[in-house]
């Protein structure tokens, strides 16, 4: 498996787990990102978290700006995950997590990049106190 790889595991699909998430899931802001996590104590060996990326069609009508904000939003994801899988790892936890873009204005890839390092190192702080 690569190390820095999106792998279709770790992306979060399907109604049902998508609604559990944003009814028992608790949420933080670090600005222009917004993360929804649920964290729940697994017996299997590999648990790697899952992950849903979006900008709002609210404030991005056309589909080009959104797919390029999902597309940044990934990749600081995916460069930085490594961390956090391994947290997850050691303390048996099945994490799901929804990543929202939550700024008016499409921002530099350096700052969405900053903020994600925030918010991942947030997640492990939790993550490593629960």
């Amino acid at each position: 498996m690569k190390r820095y790889g999106f792998p279709k595991a770790e992306k979060l699909c399907g109604p049902i787990r998508i609604s559990n998430l944003f009814k028992a899931g608790q949420s933080f802001n670090v600005y222009p990102l917004r993360f929804t996590s649920v964290a729940t104590v697994t017996n299997i060996d590999i648990s790697n978290p899952q992950v849903l990326v979006w900008a709002s069609k609210r404030y991005f009508k056309r589909a080009v700006k959104r797919n390029l904000l999902k597309r940044q939003i990934r990749e600081a994801y995916r460069l930085q995950a490594s961390a956090l899988k391994q947290e997850c790892l050691q303390a048996n936890i099945s994490l799901q997590l929804a990543i929202n873009y939550t700024s008016k204005d499409i921002l530099p890839y350096h700052i969405i990049e900053r903020s994600m390092t925030k918010g991942l190192e947030r997640l492990r702080s939790q993550i490593s106190s629960k």
